[in-house]
């Protein structure tokens, strides 16, 4: 009769294991930025899983503790910031090879200080200088583009690194920040290779120093196309 809570006991903990695995799991996909940023915490939770086989509890019960951790976080994976850096690379006309260093400057949260305030204190405006230097790299930020022929005309203009925002849906999806060599490989076509794409077979890109002068040569672009 003891024997029964007690291995009854000892099968609740590997679930509880099981159970609180899956939420880190979940959670960490939920928040995810890097590639392989959830590698550790999904082979803590598949460790779990087979130390409950290995003393033989039974398999709906593995799952359904599984699901009970993954449902208790709130949150979509596919809507983390990894997934939507991926899309905004990825997706029509871009199609280009996402790479470490799109995803790495997402690893920092944004400053969280008011400099719009009246009055901002000096210890803000030094916090913020030391932030801003920290992030004096800079990228390309697609900021147009247009269709002319068999040919996308892609305009970008150099931007400061991006940071993590509280909002993740702020992480802009139709205009993804390129690097220096994404740029060119863009450029050259090579990501347009082998693809069968209705409408346009080559890339142009033109890079500008600030938003302003893509802005009008994106005016000067689409008006020539409209004539």
């Amino acid at each position: 009769m003891v024997a029964i809570p007690l291995f009854a006991g000892c099968d609740a903990g590997h679930l509880e294991d099981i159970e609180i695995a899956a939420r880190q799991y979940q959670q960490c996909l939920v928040h995810q930025v890097m590639p392989e940023g959830c590698d550790d915490a999904e082979k803590a939770m598949n460790i779990a899983e087979l130390r409950g086989r290995q003393k033989g509890i039974d398999e709906a019960k593995l799952d359904a503790s599984r699901e009970i951790g993954t449902r208790l976080v709130d949150g979509n994976p596919s809507e983390s910031p990894y997934h939507r850096i991926r899309r905004s690379l990825t997706q029509k006309p871009f199609y280009i090879e996402p790479e470490a260093a799109n995803f790495r400057p997402y690893q920092d949260k944004c400053l969280d200080i008011d400099l719009e305030a009246e009055n901002p204190s000096p210890e803000d405006m030094e916090r913020f200088i030391e932030w801003w230097a920290e992030r004096s790299d800079f990228r390309l930020q697609v900021i147009a583009y247009v269709q002319r022929g068999n040919t996308v005309n892609f305009l970008l203009s150099r931007s400061r690194q991006p940071c993590l925002p509280d909002d993740y849906s702020k992480i802009d999806e139709e205009f993804p920040l390129l690097t220096e060599s994404q740029a060119a490989k863009l450029g050259d076509g090579e990501y347009l290779k082998g693809k069968l794409i209705p409408g346009y077979s080559s890339a142009n890109v033109e890079i500008f120093k600030s938003f302003e002068e893509a802005k009008a040569r994106y005016d000067e672009l689409a008006g020539d196309e409209s004539k």
